[in-house]
């Protein structure tokens, strides 16, 4: 009982590989650069596992018919991406993928392509695949599955408990945003400079307004807070900054302005990574033909004292 426990487990964590592989090198191909996909740290994606799993489990009654698999692959799979993301929309209020842009899609969370796609693998794995997996697997020693269970199974659950946390974290900021903003807009509002135009889009002119109100202490305030936002939206941590690249076209549902001036912040940040980097590579670079030059110098005048 227990090796076979241990078997399943890692065939989940196999196939959340294989699926974090693949959706890297889709997705890397699409950007054309490296993409860091997954909600966990680690080079796995579960919901690739789980999904591999169901088919597994379920469709082997009608593995004798190729179209069967693929139709009820399709919807399986299909159906566990639209759970997933309801769940985790309901968990951290936000929506971690759209495909809303695309055709034949349903409420943004599935759309005919990705199922069509999940169709085909559930095709190439269970005919394919997880015959020469399960071969594989079968070799490796009882003592051998448990122990390498034990450590993945904590590595797992380490990842999982830090990836959560930098969601919730994400969410947190912009809950701390959201209420900078509506104190700001609260303070405009009661000295009479708010006007229903927008915190964000007219806060510039609102500010310069201020400057010539005789309420000083709400324009301090205002200051103070606007550094306040700023400040906020500019905090990037590790991991909370992994999953907004990871995801990009992630929306918030309840806080979509304040999550979009976090990513500004982010492509702001890594722009002035990007250019010292191509500065401090520009440098290296001159240095090295300096370098190169003077040593040519100093072989030139050897040879004409010699």
């Amino acid at each position: 009982m227990v090796t076979t426990l241990c078997t399943w487990f890692l065939y989940l964590v196999f196939y959340s590989f294989v699926g974090w592989l693949c959706e890297t090198v889709y997705c890397s191909i699409g950007q054309r650069k490296l993409a860091d996909r997954g909600f966990l740290n680690g080079p796995v994606c579960p919901i690739y596992g789980f999904g591999a799993l169901g088919v597994v489990l379920l469709l082997r009654p009608v593995q004798q018919s190729p179209v069967a698999v693929f139709v009820l692959g399709m919807v399986l799979t299909s159906a566990l991406e639209y759970l997933t993301s309801y769940v985790m929309e309901k968990l951290f209020s936000a929506k971690w993928w759209d495909y809303s842009a695309r055709r034949f899609n349903l409420n943004g969370r599935v759309c005919l392509r990705n199922s069509l796609l999940f169709g085909v693998m559930a095709v190439a794995m269970l005919y394919l695949l997880h015959p020469a997996v399960e071969r594989l697997f079968d070799r490796i020693p009882p003592w051998a599955k448990l122990t390498v269970t034990l450590v993945l199974l904590a590595v797992f659950a380490a990842d999982l408990i830090v990836s959560v946390r930098a969601a919730l974290g994400i969410n947190r900021q912009l809950q701390a945003l959201n209420a900078l903003a509506e104190e700001m807009k609260a303070r405009l509002d009661a000295a009479g400079w708010y006007n229903g135009e927008g915190i964000k889009a007219r806060l510039d002119r609102l500010l310069e307004e201020a400057h010539s109100a005789k309420a000083d202490d709400a324009r301090l305030r205002v200051r103070e807070l606007l550094q306040k936002y700023r400040e906020e939206s500019q905090r990037h941590r590790l991991f909370q900054r992994r999953l907004t690249k990871a995801f990009p076209n992630m929306r918030s549902t309840r806080y979509e302005s304040h999550l979009q001036q976090i990513k500004e912040s982010l492509r702001a940040h890594r722009s002035t990574w990007e250019s010292w980097l191509e500065g401090l590579q520009q440098r290296t670079e001159e240095g090295a033909q300096r370098l190169k030059e003077d040593i040519e110098k100093r072989v030139s005048a050897h040879r004409d004292d010699d």
